[in-house]
């Protein structure tokens, strides 16, 4: 087994869990598209009412992008719930080498999927029952007979993030590269 593996699974509760950078780039390009979004969208609200000079015309035209904009605003504090939760998974959940049984390449997962990794994967959990589980891998290094880390609840076996999805990691001391990306 893997060093740094080994020193994963030692490590005592709650883990140190620091946004990693593959995490920071995402969540950085994905405020960027929103906060874009709901600028175009006033933007061209604003021109919209800059003519007509009645709200209630507004929202008869362009309802649906004059109620998106309301939303989208509230967006990011929905996201950052599921960032809570995921940060503490990582934090605080059980700890299991998960083995790929299958890669998918881009093209073959479904219609939208022509950019996008997945894996399937498997992994005893501390009863010793099989948990299966599919993930995106943003990592791209994942193949087949590979392993990665997978962190989970006991409680609730759907409860669990795969390392290669996470937008967090564990602070793993005396190692400098994100763990990911460099067990691959």
């Amino acid at each position: 087994m893997d060093a740094r593996y080994q020193a994963m699974l030692d490590m005592p509760r709650p883990r140190t869990v620091q946004l990693s950078r593959r995490g920071r780039s995402s969540l950085i390009w994905l405020g960027l598209a929103v906060g874009a979004v709901e600028v175009w969208m006033l933007v061209s609200l604003y021109f919209d009412w800059d003519q007509l000079k009645s709200l209630a015309e507004i929202v008869r035209l362009h309802g649906i992008a004059f109620y998106a904009t309301l939303l989208i605003p509230i967006l990011p504090f929905w996201y950052k719930r599921s960032l809570h939760k995921q940060k503490s998974l990582l934090a605080n959940g059980e700890i299991a080498i998960a083995h790929i049984k299958e890669w998918i390449p881009p093209g073959t997962n479904g219609a939208k999927g022509n950019w996008e990794f997945f894996v399937k994967y498997t992994f005893p959990d501390k009863k010793g029952e099989t948990v299966e589980g599919m993930c995106l891998d943003s990592t791209k290094l994942l193949r087949a007979g590979s392993n990665m880390l997978v962190y989970y609840n006991p409680d609730d076996l759907d409860d669990k993030v795969a390392q290669c999805e996470a937008y967090f990691e564990v602070f793993l001391p005396g190692y400098k590269e994100d763990f990911v990306d460099a067990v691959g």
